[in-house]
């Protein structure tokens, strides 16, 4: 769902990595921010800022923000679990907020 300020998703699928897959497609993130710095995750009250462009872009055990192999949003934390660290899980709601 989208409103003026943010986009409400879910989280659709949790890897064997612990990686949130969500129902947030990169068309949708892309009409709605301008740049990969311009936005905010949040999940549980915890935050993660912008996107990267791989895993390694962070220092180990940060959570990041990535688009997947399938085009669609993914919190993970590197070299972690984004499951764990958000303590998370199927159905969860994702909130993506203008910067």
């Amino acid at each position: 769902m989208v409103k003026k300020e943010k986009i409400i998703g879910e989280i659709i699928y949790i890897d064997h990595f612990g990686n949130l897959v969500t129902n947030i497609h990169k068309d949708l993130l892309d009409g709605f921010c301008q740049s990969a710095k311009d936005f905010r995750i949040i999940i549980r009250g915890k935050m993660v800022t912008g996107l990267v462009n791989s895993y390694s872009d962070l220092p180990k055990s940060k959570a990041l923000a990535i688009i997947g192999s399938a085009n669609y949003l993914e919190v993970a934390v590197n070299m972690g679990s984004a499951e764990k660290f958000f303590r998370a899980r199927e159905g969860m709601k994702v909130e993506v907020w203008r910067r």
